[in-house]
């Protein structure tokens, strides 16, 4: 018997794109057992939207909560076995949960992704990137520093239900980097697998939070902290200067990309500082 579905989508303010991220849920070839839209606070329009397919989705508006609050509400109301995760402004291939689903007749598979087609804001195909990570992950995020290990932000991914009752719920404290950080707590319980085909329209515009610079590498930072300090991952502590040296570095290389000479030359003095630091701790 195949496994039941629930489709989680967040919403705040993207009343111009959700619209076609839900159709693409409901035009799947595999039907999901129930479809949750979280909306946060919008205030576009968007509730006047949803609202209208009815019993199609199981609408839940909510206080602001931020994307990890929202995603955490949609989980812990959802009864399917499986867990599929899709941001507001991208949308899915028809066939993307018939062509993940069997993947986890493996029971050591917790997270099952797949590839993504990088678009523009209207959906014009730009690029197609190719997953690349599968089996024990735990090396690629430390290995990695900086990449998506699971490609297409949260979109790809379809995940066991108990996979949040092992590891927890996305950290509220984070922002870009909470689907990482969800990741990388079940890379150390479970192995992932994934279809390398693009089942994902990953839209690309203004607005996306991966574009701000500062706040993606202060929460990149905070999240390797966390792996650093995590139990369940000290058997990966002596990487901890050079994985934080890495991240200090590539923040000021673009941080001089985008002409601000004086931070990035201040980072990069501050990543040599820091691996220094603990490289004398360590001895």
């Amino acid at each position: 018997m195949s496994p039941s579905v629930s489709v989680v989508i967040t919403n705040h303010n993207y009343r111009r794109f959700v619209g076609a991220a839900i159709d693409s849920v409901l035009a799947q070839s595999y039907k999901p057992l129930e479809v949750i839209v979280v909306d946060n606070g919008s205030t576009d329009g968007s509730l006047e939207l949803l609202s209208s397919y009815g019993d199609q989705i199981c609408l839940i508006p909510q206080r602001n909560l931020g994307q990890s609050g929202g995603r955490n509400r949609g989980i812990l109301e959802a009864s399917g076995e499986l867990i599929a995760l899709l941001d507001a402004d991208d949308t899915w291939h028809p066939d993307k949960l018939s062509l993940q689903l069997p993947l986890f007749q493996r029971e050591e598979v917790g997270l099952v992704y797949a590839g993504v087609t990088e678009c523009g804001s209207d959906l014009e195909p730009r690029v197609v990137l190719h997953p690349r990570h599968r089996g024990d992950c735990r090396g690629a995020f430390i290995d990695f520093v900086g990449e998506a290990i699971v490609l297409g932000g949260e979109s790809t991914a379809v995940i066991r239900r108990e996979c949040f009752a092992a590891i927890g719920l996305f950290d509220p404290s984070l922002s870009i980097s909470a689907g990482w950080d969800v990741f990388r707590r079940i890379a150390n319980r479970y192995e992932f697998d994934y279809v390398d085909s693009p089942l994902v329209n990953y839209r690309q515009h203004g607005t996306n939070l991966h574009l701000q610079t500062d706040t993606y590498y202060e929460d990149l930072e905070r999240a390797y902290r966390r792996l650093f300090d995590d139990p369940g991952w000290t058997s990966f502590t002596a990487k901890r200067s050079a994985v934080m040296s890495a991240i200090g570095i590539m923040r000021s290389k673009d941080l001089m990309r985008s002409g601000r000479r004086a931070s990035a030359v201040y980072g990069a003095l501050r990543a040599g500082l820091r691996r220094l630091v603990i490289s004398l701790q360590s001895r």
